[in-house]
């Protein structure tokens, strides 16, 4: 459920083809997302064992729990002043510290083979960043998102919102 949005939003930063930010016209969702998020499934489910899949997905998420723990410390070291609406518990920094070790144990503590299968995963997927987003990226263009200087507009040919410059 979550990774046809996660391309959505990747889309609309410029991370992904604008396909994956489509939304359907009726429902709202990110469909054309969800279908080849289905695809890539239904493909990769036919033709791998489930223990594959699970230490793969399972290493996946440790891998990203990982970085919002690290990117809550940065967060906080480079936008001190920055309002949040949420507190974490025992100080700033020591609970996504403890955080980011433990699931970097967790992964050192994988099967070897798991480990390799990840690293080749991470090699494609910056080769593919490379290739594509580094050019095209969104992120970082629109400077003026911490002044405010900035209006929301909705492409209606693609249902894409991004962010432009107030005139």
């Amino acid at each position: 459920m979550a990774q046809p949005r996660l391309f959505m939003v990747m889309s609309n930063d410029g991370l992904l083809p604008k396909i994956f930010g489509r939304l359907h016209p009726k429902f709202k969702t990110p469909y054309w997302s969800t279908i080849i998020t289905g695809i890539i499934c239904s493909v990769l489910s036919g033709f791998l064992p489930v223990d594959i899949l699970a230490d793969m997905t399972s290493c996946g998420a440790l891998v990203v729990f990982t970085f919002v723990n690290i990117g809550v410390i940065i967060l906080k070291i480079t936008h001190p002043d920055m309002e949040r609406t949420y507190s974490v518990p025992l100080g700033k920094y020591l609970c996504p510290a403890v955080g980011a070790l433990i699931t970097m144990c967790l992964l050192v503590l994988s099967e070897a083979i798991t480990k390799i299968r990840m690293l080749i995963y991470f090699a494609i997927i910056t080769i593919m960043y490379i290739i594509y987003p580094m050019r095209k990226s969104n992120l970082g263009k629109h400077k003026d998102y911490e002044t405010g200087d900035y209006e929301i507009k909705n492409d209606s040919d693609s249902h894409v919102v991004f962010l432009e410059n107030k005139v």
